[in-house]
Order: C-alpha cells, then structure tokens, then sequence
C-alpha cells in the first residue's frame, strides 16, 4: 500500500510538469480569444461566495485543474481566487520552471479557521488516552475497519486540508516531501482514507449529515467555522495536536483585488464563523508543493 501510494506522488509530480511542457511547446499553434478575466469563489466557502457580485462559484479542485492547465494569465481568465488554503500556491508550485507564476505571490489572508474534530460526547476513540485528543491518535484509531470517521470529500478544499494535517501528525513534521510518504506513514494515511471513503455508506457524508444521525460515527473531521454550530450538549469540538489552521486567501493576477469588495467579503467570513485576519505562523501543514502531490494520490 505504502509503495503504491509513494508512486502515486512521483506519478502525480510528473504528470502536472508533462502537462506543463506540452502546453507550453504548443504555445506558437494558433490559441482561441483569452476569456475575459473574471473573480472565481471555491463553493467550499458557501455564502461567503455571495458577498462578490458575479463571482464564478466552483469547486476549488475544478478551478486548479484548469489554471494548472493554462498557458498564461490572460489564458486563465481569472482575475482574483478566493478559497480556503493556500490553493493558488498550490496551483504556482505545480507549475513547470519557467512557465509564468500566475499569481506571483500577490495574495491577501481575509480570515482564518482551525481544523478541528468533532468528536460525539462518550466517543472519543480510546486511542487517544486521557491526553489531549492528537491527529496521529484520530488516525490511529482509524487502523482498525471497524472505526467510524467522518470528513469533508477528499477531493474537496477542506478535505485535502484535513488528511495533509494527519499526515503531517503521524510524522511528527510539517518539513517532509513525497518521498517520505513511504512505509509506514504511506500505510497510515491509506487506511486512514479507507475509513473516510467508507463515511457517507454509514450516514456520514457531510457534517449536517453526522450531526443528526446517532449511527454515523464517533468523530467528524472539519473547520473550526463549519463546527461552531454543533449543539455542545452532544457533541465536543477539539483542535487536535498539532494545531493546523488555514486561511481564507484572496489571491489576485493584477495590481488590485480583480473588483472584490473585499470589506464586505470579510464582514461574511466573521458571519460565518472565521476569524479576521490571517493566521499566526505557518498554520502547521506541509508546503503546497506536497499538498499538491496529496491530492493527486486521490483523483
């Protein structure tokens, strides 16, 4: 398992530069009229997309995909991206020597929010001891089939999040690179994902979904945001160790904000539960070069 998803990496980090020469060797063939550029809102943020007036609202992993697969900036029609994480690094980083950063590392944090488990009163995996409850003792209790955990789809902005924080728990280190998701850490993380693969058949497909069902698992991977509104009576929040937060990041191809009223984004980031401002220190996960890498294990 460990070796399959060690060659999944290298496999992922080759393909995303394949796609990069090639489009850059075919930049002399005749390309189609640039679109025009337009501000894009991953739909992980919800309401807050509504804030931008005319905003394109799609999934983050979406939006990468076709600004990885760009030739330029005037190709990518993309004039400011707000999502939670550092995608537009990820999207930079993946990117071949010498092709054009799109983002060139102009980018505002508008909020922040930690990861966090919520974890259903009385089912605390046992795993975890009396300590505090940790990434690593949440991903150990998921060795075992039988364990029940919920998270946000891997595939999504948040999810991606959540399984690098576990990982980067296992390790012990937010400085690693691909090559060292081998042995155990790469056995780890896919039993790990075997356990979230298997939520939504027991009732856990989204939080709202845990939240209301007694039988869909003991823990639910997510936002601290998303968890503010998890009734305390049956239910506890926890920021397992070592804390990992992420920001809300506006990131942006010009000199200005590409026309987002970015006050009146901020205000609905606070409305819906994220801290203001950015984040102290580097929010704890590895660099976007191996989140990059993560994600394609999961395609």
């Amino acid at each position: 398992m460990a070796g399959r998803l060690l060659a999944l990496l290298a496999a992922a980090a080759m393909v995303v530069g394949a796609v990069v020469y090639r489009s850059s060797r075919d930049s002399t063939a005749s390309a189609p009229p640039a679109p025009a550029a337009v501000v894009v809102c991953a739909s992980e943020l919800g309401a807050v997309c509504d804030a931008i007036p005319g905003a394109t609202v799609e999934a983050a992993a979406v939006t990468a995909d076709r600004l990885l697969a760009a030739r330029s900036m005037a190709e990518a029609g993309v004039a400011a991206w707000l999502a939670p994480g550092p995608w537009a690094a990820m999207v930079d980083a993946g990117r071949a020597q010498g092709a054009p950063k799109l983002f060139r590392g102009s980018s505002e944090a508008l909020g922040h929010t930690s990861l966090v488990a919520v974890v259903r009163k009385g089912q605390t995996p046992a795993t975890c001891g009396p300590g505090p409850v940790s990434w690593k003792c949440i991903g150990d209790a998921a060795q075992n089939p039988s364990f029940r955990i919920g998270a946000d789809p891997a595939r999504s902005a948040i999810g991606l999040l959540v399984r690098a924080a576990a990982l980067t728990g296992f390790i012990g280190s937010t400085q690693f690179g691909s090559n060292d998701v081998e042995g155990p850490p790469g056995d780890w993380l896919s039993n790990l994902d075997d356990r979230l693969a298997a939520a939504p058949g027991f009732g856990a497909r989204s939080l709202g979904d845990f939240l209301v069902q007694q039988g869909s698992g003991g823990v639910f991977l997510t936002t601290g945001a998303a968890a503010d509104g998890a009734p305390r009576a049956g239910f506890d929040v926890a920021t397992p160790v070592p804390a990992a937060t992420i920001e809300a990041v506006l990131a942006f191809t010009g000199g200005d904000h590409g026309g987002v009223p970015v006050g009146t984004v901020t205000s609905a980031l606070r409305a819906a539960k994220w801290e203001p401002g950015p984040m102290a220190g580097n929010g704890g996960l590895p660099s976007p070069g191996v989140l990059l890498a993560l994600r394609e294990v999961v395609r």
